[in-house]
């Protein structure tokens, strides 16, 4: 029987949730018979290339009010569930779940997924995660740790699986000589820790001024990062390189790669680093790079905010070339773990499991 897969999604910009929506909505369009439609709450072009047999109905509210805003997005979903006669659904965050919920139509199942560490959100958006996640019929989570943050009616409707690498220029890469740079990618917010990183590139560099430092991304803390810049004399060696779609060619060429977040979810960019070879250094934060990471290994872990320690460790692995190369080599087995077609078909399996349960 053929299904109506449907995605609610806020956008298709740059960022992991969309990504992971992407990549989804291209396997089932390749691999599968059945019709897949994403419902968004803009107009804007996706970041990401769509398959073309991925069809997307844009929203675009023209209410200042923002309860009439909220009742429009509700109309727009209920109308175009109800047309595309879907029989299921599937929801990032617990605002696109609660869309989901309330407008579905009869006999449809909703699959939820929370992107983000839940600990870290005010306590009324934990609160309504939680209770959009309960009026799911199935949940997928990205680490095992998040799952252990939900309610336990949520964790045993769940399955915890991993993101997939999603960015097929990973496997195109063939860096033989890699250069004195080291690299970072992410929303440009405090989340992410790049005050952290800068601070401690800013000890590297004056211990060895032979490499340059390049984050990738945009965000609201752009002009706060280059104050913090120029204020540490760093204008001629740290980059910030905004959005790029190719920046994991970048990634590819340098010779280190710096997760510098205070908490994650499971984060895409250390695993396409990984998955392109590039040695790893990252937090040890909650949630997601001590599931992806062995310490020593195929990369390096340290403690959140400790810029010391970060310089301590991009300084070993410059001054150790036969230990950074040994863990390119080991990062790179993270393609076969993660491969797409492996999660996602994961995902697609789950979908019909929770579409058959009575």
């Amino acid at each position: 029987m053929k299904n109506n897969i449907v995605l609610i999604m806020s956008t298709l910009g740059f960022g992991g949730a969309e990504r992971v929506a992407v990549s989804f909505c291209n396997w089932i369009a390749k691999n599968t018979n059945d019709k897949v439609t994403i419902l968004k709450f803009d107009n804007n072009e996706s970041a990401y290339e769509l398959d073309d047999k991925v069809a997307v109905i844009n929203f675009e509210n023209n209410s200042n009010n923002r309860i009439m805003a909220i009742i429009n997005r509700y109309k727009f979903c209920k109308k175009n569930l109800k047309k595309l006669n879907a029989n299921l659904v599937f929801a990032m965050f617990y605002q696109t779940e609660l869309y989901a919920f309330f407008s579905k139509p009869h006999n449809c199942k909703v699959i939820g997924s929370e992107r983000c560490n839940v600990l870290e959100l005010s306590r009324l958006k934990r609160n309504l995660t939680y209770y959009a996640a309960k009026k799911c019929d199935g949940f997928i989570f990205q680490t095992e740790g998040i799952k252990k943050t939900f309610p336990i009616k949520v964790q045993k409707n769940s399955i915890v699986i991993s993101n997939a690498i999603s960015n097929k220029k990973v496997y195109d890469i063939d860096v033989h000589n890699k250069e004195n740079v080291i690299t970072a990618m992410g929303r440009l917010n405090s989340q992410k820790g790049f005050d952290t990183l800068i601070k401690a590139f800013s000890i590297v560099n004056k211990k060895n001024s032979s490499y340059i430092l390049k984050i990738f991304g945009d965000g609201p803390d752009r002009n706060i990062l280059q104050n913090l810049i120029d204020s540490l004399g760093l204008h001629d060696y740290v980059q910030l390189c905004g959005a790029k779609n190719d920046a994991i060619s970048d990634i590819a060429n340098s010779k280190i790669f710096v997760l510098s977040s205070r908490y994650e979810g499971m984060p895409n960019a250390l695993i396409e680093a990984m998955a392109a070879g590039t040695a790893c250094i990252s937090t040890d934060c909650k949630f997601g790079p001590s599931e992806l990471i062995d310490d020593g290994k195929n990369g390096l872990l340290i403690p959140v905010d400790d810029a010391e320690t970060l310089a301590e460790k991009i300084l070993f692995l410059i001054e150790n070339d036969s230990v950074r190369e040994n863990m390119e080599k080991e990062a790179m087995k993270i393609r076969n773990k993660l491969d797409a077609n492996t999660i996602y078909k994961k995902y697609y399996d789950y979908f019909m499991g929770v579409k058959n349960e009575k």
